[in-house]
């Protein structure tokens, strides 16, 4: 161990954040609601575009990453996460993904690797995931607050999938270390992951409570009717399938800035939950 890294200790840290090398194990607790185009348009960066039909889904998670086949854990880079994550759809270029709104997530590691690597908005918290063969309670919490609480009764099985695509839509970023913004343009991180479920359930009977601790904003969500409810077990991996070049930089702090850092000058508030069945 040491303040300076050996080259070997620098090779195999990198060698992380190449997509073969790396494969993520999962449970998800995931609810979908619709929601207006007018509010995806007005948290959706310049760069993305808003689909036909939006939607947020807001999940909890359990998941730990294994490298190069073997799983994270004693002398290795440890990679174990709880995570409660809220996306909306978006579209780049006529393709369809997500976009993250809020990341919670459980590790020192996680926040500082997800934001300096590809602009993930991870911020630290806690999560959790209980069930029984007929329940599950699932949690994301910030500032004393659980932010997210999920309740449903399970369902109808899943079928199982394999390989199924879907694309993660980010900033990256770079700030200018004078406060004058971004020391270069962003850029739109566009990373195209796959999929396996290997066990799931239907939610019914799906009660979600957000509660904003005045730092995490999830008051301000416009929420419709649930359009799915899952359960899910799996695995998958990532590829970086492109990185785009923004022009016009400063457009974009707002985005950036609003979903990464807490405003200094708050404190943390409990207003009561709204509650979405």
């Amino acid at each position: 161990m040491s303040y300076v890294w050996s080259e070997e200790q620098v090779r195999n840290f990198l060698d992380i954040f190449h997509s073969e090398n790396t494969h993520t194990h999962s449970c998800f607790v995931n609810v979908e609601f619709e929601t207006t185009s007018s509010f995806a348009r007005s948290v959706l960066p310049p760069c993305l575009d808003v689909p036909e039909n939006p939607t947020i889904t807001i999940s909890v998670g359990l998941m730990r990453e294994s490298f190069k086949g073997r799983l994270q854990q004693g002398n290795e880079i440890r990679a174990e996460e709880e995570i409660g994550w809220i996306v909306i759809k978006a579209v780049h270029e006529g393709r369809e993904g997500i976009y993250s709104l809020q990341e919670i997530v459980s590790g020192d590691y996680e926040v500082s690797s997800g934001r300096e690597f590809w602009g993930n908005p991870k911020k630290r918290g806690s999560a959790q995931i209980y069930s029984d063969s007929k329940t599950v309670y699932a949690w994301a919490e910030r500032h004393g607050t659980r932010v997210i609480e999920i309740e449903a009764s399970l369902g109808n099985d899943l079928p199982t999938t394999t390989d199924e695509r879907s694309r993660y839509f980010t900033i990256k970023y770079d700030f200018a270390p004078d406060g004058s913004g971004f020391a270069s343009d962003p850029s739109l991180v566009t990373l195209n992951n796959g999929w396996d479920t290997v066990y799931g359930k239907e939610l019914n009977d799906v009660r979600v409570a957000l509660r904003p601790n005045g730092f995490d904003p999830v008051d301000t969500l416009e929420l419709g009717k649930i359009v799915s409810a899952t359960m899910t077990y799996g695995g998958g991996g990532y590829l970086v399938e492109r990185v785009d070049r923004l022009e016009g930089g400063k457009t974009y702090l707002p985005y950036v800035l609003g979903r990464i850092f807490d405003e200094a000058t708050r404190e943390p508030t409990n207003k009561g939950a709204r509650i979405f069945t």
